[in-house]
């Protein structure tokens, strides 16, 4: 039963054990980040995470389509596999491929909306750079499901004559290819950009290049996943088990794009963006008074250029009001209240207990009350 499935040592005619292990890890460690990132952000869940399930949603169907397709013989040899069975893995291996364009396309976007939730406003032409990214991540979604699927010929799929899947496969792929490279690079941009202009320490800024930079090895893994299949187009005579590399590079591929997408989201990076306690996009973890932690509402961030006084204020994080981010509400009172006080003859037992403002010229007749509220809310 084991062999049948492909659960057996790596041999000459069969090659499916690799594809195994390589395909389930990914599902594996993938399946993990995303717990950790619930789990993490449990109530504190948005839009972008809601993005990020439907990637999941896709990643996980082309798991089942290919688990399905090395049952039926993917990554092995004609020899030991019927020619019947082998055009059914085929035909499940095609439309993988299919689904892991859907589920990368979403993860991109998810990570685009994460960062807008940073970035707010349009301080330094925010929208428009956000709305370019969006659509070069769209386009990318929609060129790669039509070119990897209009007019093909699904049971061709694993025939290494380069146009016997599609016609001018080849071009499709370098065209998918490059706007895959160009989505990962508009990623890592972005933040870099918007940072450049804000007030951060170093030491933060570095946190935020070191995390995006993930998206950098995504843009590696598409050019060597797109390479590996050049070059199995290429040779003449090659079987399904000549696919076993390009299979497994691109289940690499999608496993870690689906766990760079969370890797944002880890504590250590919302961490660059604090000013006291714990200070997130998502809520302000502060210590109360008697050490028990405590949720405040939360506030984003803004760009603005750096002066010697808001330096200042980052030293000092004692200042929670004066160095926190940007809030989305504000609510701002001014109370001014007029009280009769008593004549100077009726004052003068105790004028000597009262404040210097009370002593100054007119101010015994009259004290205004200056009340100021600022409530900040996050919706």
């Amino acid at each position: 039963m084991i062999e049948k499935y492909g659960f057996e040592t790596i041999t000459t005619t069969d090659h499916r054990a690799w594809l195994w292990v390589v395909s389930i890890l990914s599902l594996l460690y993938s399946g993990l980040v995303l717990g950790a990132r619930v789990t993490g952000k449990w109530e504190l869940l948005h839009y972008d995470d809601a993005v990020l399930g439907v990637a999941y949603v896709f990643a996980f169907a082309h798991y089942g389509i290919l688990f399905k397709a090395i049952l039926c013989g993917l990554g092995a040899s004609t020899l030991v596999i019927p020619q019947a069975l082998m055009t059914n893995a085929a035909e499940y291996y095609f439309i993988s491929r299919v689904l892991a364009f859907c589920s990368l396309c979403f993860s991109k976007t998810s990570i685009i909306m994460f960062t807008r939730r940073i970035f707010t406003g349009d301080l330094n032409k925010e929208n428009v750079f956000f709305a370019t990214a969006y659509a070069i991540t769209a386009l990318y979604g929609v060129c790669g499901v039509l070119l990897s699927s209009a007019g093909c010929r699904p049971e061709q799929s694993l025939v290494t004559d380069a146009n016997a899947v599609c016609d001018a496969n080849i071009a499709r792929w370098i065209v998918i290819t490059v706007l895959d490279v160009l989505t990962e690079i508009s990623l890592v941009a972005l933040p870099l950009w918007f940072i450049s202009k804000n007030n951060l320490k170093a030491s933060k800024k570095g946190v935020v290049v070191f995390v995006y930079s993930f998206r950098l090895i995504v843009a590696t893994l598409s050019v060597a996943s797109s390479a590996t299949y050049f070059e199995y187009l290429k040779r003449s005579q090659a079987t399904s088990i000549d696919a076993a590399p390009t299979i497994a590079w691109q289940e690499v591929l999608l496993g870690f794009s689906l766990i760079s997408a969370s890797i944002p989201c880890l504590r250590s990076f919302l961490w660059a963006f604090k000013s006291t306690g714990l200070m997130t996009i998502y809520g302000n973890y502060g210590t109360g008074s008697h050490g028990d932690t405590t949720r405040m509402p939360s506030d984003r961030l803004q760009d603005r250029p750096s002066s010697p006084s808001q330096n200042r204020d980052d030293q000092q994080p004692s200042r929670s009001l004066a160095s926190r981010l940007r809030p989305e509400r504000l609510e701002y009172r001014i109370d001014i209240r007029a009280e009769h006080r008593p004549s100077k003859k009726e004052l003068r037992p105790c004028v000597d207990a009262e404040s210097p403002s009370v002593k100054s010229e007119g101010s015994e007749h009259m004290i205004i009350r200056h009340t100021r509220e600022i409530n900040i809310k996050h919706s």
